[in-house]
């Protein structure tokens, strides 16, 4: 799963940070940004993400979605760098 191994991931030297100040509730979801931080490696990981409240109750009709900005250098980073576009697959159908 996923979720498993981020969570092993963040045993091998990465801090899980959450910070709520950076999280939003509206009256069906929550948004937010995580942070994985690896100080000693000098790198982070931002995930944006949107969780909807009904997943609490067991409805999964509408998803939990996120991006991974992964292995971001904790120096030198410009604005610019968040200013990427979505890479849609050409051979991917949807």
């Amino acid at each position: 799963r996923p979720s498993g191994r981020l969570l092993r991931h963040c045993r091998g030297g990465c801090a899980l940070l959450g910070d709520r100040d950076y999280w939003k509730k509206t009256n069906n979801q929550l948004t937010g940004t995580l942070f994985v931080l690896n100080e000693k490696l000098g790198y982070n990981h931002v995930i944006p993400f949107t969780f909807p409240l009904s997943l609490l109750s067991g409805d999964i009709s509408a998803p939990l979605t996120a991006k991974v900005y992964a292995y971001i250098p904790l120096q030198n980073v410009t604005e610019k760098f968040f200013e990427i576009t979505d890479y849609k697959d050409p051979n991917y159908e949807n």
